[in-house]
């Protein structure tokens, strides 16, 4: 749609018009249309997602085979014990929901009404996800559902945005982000929500550690996303561990070893020694995933409890985009 605009007297003087139908829409509000300064509109039209396979590669980039069917996924979680993942699939409508794949590759619909990021219980019973209710601009909830028996409990809800990363080791809070804050919500009675880390940058991805005692992270305060450890609750130690750009940090299951991707889809790997106190190597590249578009606040990889193994949301071999539409002299329809 489009809207005639006083820029002079900041307001609309006219009523909307329709330009294109079927524009190409993913969540958070994002649109796959550009507009030219000279008024030349570029767009694409239906599912703005390309096909994807989630498959096993293990430390050297070698593929070791696929788990379950072909499909529109944005986002993929590995449970604990290693058995099944939970994703993040879209419909024809571009509506997401969570499906659970088994180790048989058999994929189960655990929501029906579009929800997103879903992360995993330590005991890997349960999934924890965001529920954005439909058409309630305000509405947003942190939703935990067993994944077996499909009893739904209310986490939170309220008018902010709150996207649930990781499941605390102890079972007793989920870190969430929220715009630049990274909190707690809590699970247990009478506990109430903790705000973490609140300054001016742009971050995503908190991740417990397996002891539960440091948080893993991204942050843009170095003037690039990059990835830092800091001590949870605090105050503590912080340490910076990307050198040239990362996200979407995940930790080996024993804590010795901490992994990230760079802009460019790059696998590395970080030794992180100590408890008390961490004294991180230097990161080492693993191999060049085959992400699509790297984007460091999607979860396209997780890694197995061991850290031998990675399951990454791989394209389809013939997997295409719609082409993109120009449209030129629709600004006519501007006049008064």
């Amino acid at each position: 749609m489009a809207q005639p605009f006083d820029i002079d007297r900041s307001q609309t003087t006219g009523d909307p018009f329709r330009i294109a139908d079927d524009v190409s829409t993913v969540t958070n509000g994002r649109s796959s249309f550009s507009v030219s300064e000279t008024g030349v509109l570029a767009y694409r039209t239906g599912a703005n997602l390309r096909s994807a396979q989630p498959t096993w590669f293990d430390r050297s980039g070698k593929p070791l085979g696929t788990i379950g069917e072909e499909g529109l996924y944005r986002q993929v979680a590995l449970a604990p014990d290693g058995r099944k993942i939970a994703v993040e699939k879209f419909d024809a409508r571009g509506v997401q929901d969570i499906w659970v794949v088994d180790n048989r590759g058999i994929s189960t619909r655990l929501t029906f009404e579009g929800a997103l990021d879903p992360i995993w219980s330590p005991d890997s019973r349960q999934v924890a996800f965001g529920y954005p209710r439909r058409g309630r601009a305000v509405d947003f909830r942190v939703v935990r559902k067993a994944v077996e028996s499909s009893e739904e409990v209310l986490v939170w809800q309220g008018a902010e945005l709150r996207y649930p990363e990781s499941w605390s080791p102890d079972g007793t809070s989920l870190m969430y982000v929220s715009n630049t804050i990274l909190g707690a919500l809590p699970l247990t009675p009478d506990a109430k929500p903790l705000v973490w880390l609140d300054t001016p940058f742009a971050k995503d991805e908190p991740r417990f550690s397996p002891d539960g005692r440091w948080i893993a992270y991204q942050s843009n305060e170095s003037g690039q996303a990059d990835v830092f450890v800091q001590a949870f609750p605090g105050p503590g130690q912080k340490l910076r561990i990307s050198t040239d750009g990362g996200g979407v940090p995940r930790w080996r299951a024993d804590g010795r070893e901490l992994f990230y991707v760079t802009p460019t889809g790059i696998l590395m790997a970080v030794t992180m020694a100590g408890s008390a106190r961490l004294e991180p190597g230097i990161p080492q590249r693993l191999f060049q995933t085959p992400i699509a578009s790297p984007g460091l606040n999607i979860d396209q990889y997780d890694v197995s409890a061991d850290g031998q193994r990675f399951v990454v949301l791989t394209p389809s071999q013939d997997s295409r985009q719609t082409p993109i539409t120009v449209v030129v002299n629709w600004t006519a329809n501007l006049a008064p």
